[in-house]
């Protein structure tokens, strides 16, 4: 079975979901410099906006974003690295909206749901103005991690089948993990983990907040 780094499950994402974006440098000045990327434009909570790129790209505080085709512009006002095992997997960029002035249209303020203990209660998915990122850290279990996964997966639009044949995979993982880390005991994860990520696929936004689960749990099965 193909075994994914800890960028793997992210650059699939940006490959499937992902747009061209148009990044514009020292903008309306003489000297703009303008090139494409591919990125993801996502969404933390009802008002923040959010550009996500799988590799370190020239965007910086101050440079404009532009879907290609889009006469919508957002002028970045922050950035963040995501980094996972000390590895570098994703940084977003932090916008804000402008007209082709740079006027601001609707500002953005910094603020994101980052879960570092096990979740009580719902996280919110499935719809286009809930979307909450969940963050995983190197120091978190496996059962802190599946019960961030089942209750993302329970609070999911998924079907009823879909979500059961996820968490009974999901639910798996804890006790293959209390084992040796055989060939047999890692095949057998990974093809749980391959049955999670495929379902998960079906729904864009529950696909690109649950990577981060992903990626770790691919990372602690790599054998």
């Amino acid at each position: 079975m193909r075994r994914l780094d800890a960028k793997g499950i992210f650059r699939h994402f940006f490959t499937q979901h992902g747009q061209t974006i148009i990044v514009h440098n020292n903008w309306n000045n003489d000297d703009v410099a303008s090139f494409e990327v591919r990125a993801l434009k996502n969404r933390k909570d009802t008002k923040e906006i959010v550009f996500q790129f799988a590799e370190r790209v020239d965007v910086k505080p101050g440079s404009v974003l532009q879907i290609k085709g889009s006469q919508d512009f957002w002028r970045v006002t922050d950035t963040e690295d995501h980094v996972m095992y000390e590895e570098f997997v994703y940084f977003e960029a932090y916008v804000e909206k402008v007209d082709e002035l740079g006027k601001v249209l609707r500002s953005s303020a910094k603020g994101q749901a980052v879960f570092n203990a096990p979740v009580h209660g719902g996280v919110q998915v499935g719809g286009h103005q809930n979307v909450q990122n969940i963050s995983v850290s190197s120091g978190s279990s496996m059962d802190e991690v599946v019960a961030k996964l089942v209750e993302l997966v329970k609070s999911s639009s998924l079907s009823a089948l879909d979500k059961e044949d996820v968490i009974e995979a999901a639910e798996r993982l804890p006790q293959l993990a209390a084992k040796d880390k055989s060939p047999e005991v890692i095949e057998r994860a990974k093809s749980r983990l391959e049955l999670i990520k495929s379902t998960l696929e079906t729904s864009k936004e529950l696909g690109t907040v649950a990577a981060p689960i992903l990626t770790w749990l691919y990372k602690y099965f790599s054998g």
